[in-house]
């Protein structure tokens, strides 16, 4: 009797405790209801706002697109305006500059003329004749010899802002005596930029005045010309195994000779 008392006692605890593990099951269950109640309500308001929210993004991607398409063509129109504006001024000012090429070829051919006229008024001699500072005389021409160096375009440029052109040689006396001008003036090791190139057509050498180069005076290295089309400018060397003439990349930098007629000397 009183071991079934006991095994009784026994079950109703065990029943307490089953009362007692689902009474915490349910309790469980309905915090992890209400839990799930707010989360699915917080991921439909979340959701809510991110499909708002992708929906103004692509609402204001279509409005930029749109306004970069606009600026795009009228950025297209405006180059276009512009370029075809250049390109015409462009065409403007090369014949310009072909007009001034020429008349400056004139002109240099007027004071040659002018300079070989035997005038019995005036007659031009080295006492009557002078040349700015800093250039020197030699049969009525005065020679600039440059320290600086530039490319064979901006040498001749820079001789015309000085009132004459790269030097035209016209005599083996007139070579000799620049080729010892600038050995006493600046020593060896060094090539000047003289007027003479190929630019327009390979092989043909004129000077800056548009003459050909006369057959009897070319003073050339013994090996030159030989650059082809790549060297089309001609340099005066110094250099005691390569002197007289070497044809260069006209791109290259050097010193250069500058020639102008002499001033006449008022009487």
């Amino acid at each position: 009797m009183k071991e079934n008392f006991s095994k009784l006692n026994d079950k109703q605890q065990d029943l307490e405790e089953i009362k007692n593990a689902y009474y915490n099951l349910t309790s469980n269950y309905s915090t992890l209801l209400k839990t799930h109640a707010i989360l699915q309500s917080q991921y439909t308001k979340n959701y809510s706002a991110l499909v708002e929210s992708q929906a103004a993004l692509e609402t204001q991607c279509l409005r930029n697109y749109s306004a970069l398409q606009e600026s795009r063509a009228t950025l297209e129109i405006h180059w276009t305006r512009n370029h075809s504006a250049l390109m015409k001024s462009h065409a403007t000012l090369q014949s310009q500059c072909e007009i001034l090429k020429k008349d400056h070829a004139e002109l240099l051919a007027w004071n040659r003329k002018l300079k070989k006229c035997n005038n019995p008024v005036i007659n031009m001699t080295r006492e009557n004749v002078s040349c700015p500072e800093g250039w020197l005389l030699f049969d009525l021409k005065c020679y600039f010899f440059s320290t600086d160096i530039k490319t064979w375009q901006l040498s001749q440029e820079q001789c015309m802002s000085m009132g004459g052109h790269l030097v035209i040689i016209e005599s083996m006396e007139e070579e000799n005596f620049l080729e010892d001008k600038a050995n006493i003036l600046t020593g060896e090791n060094y090539g000047y930029w003289i007027g003479l190139t190929d630019l327009e057509k390979e092989g043909q050498f004129v000077w800056v005045d548009s003459r050909p180069l006369d057959p009897k005076y070319r003073f050339w290295e013994r090996t030159e010309p030989n650059g082809g089309q790549k060297e089309n400018c001609v340099q005066m060397w110094l250099i005691s195994q390569w002197k007289r003439w070497h044809d260069f990349p006209c791109v290259t930098e050097a010193r250069r000779i500058c020639e102008a007629i002499a001033t006449l000397l008022p009487i």
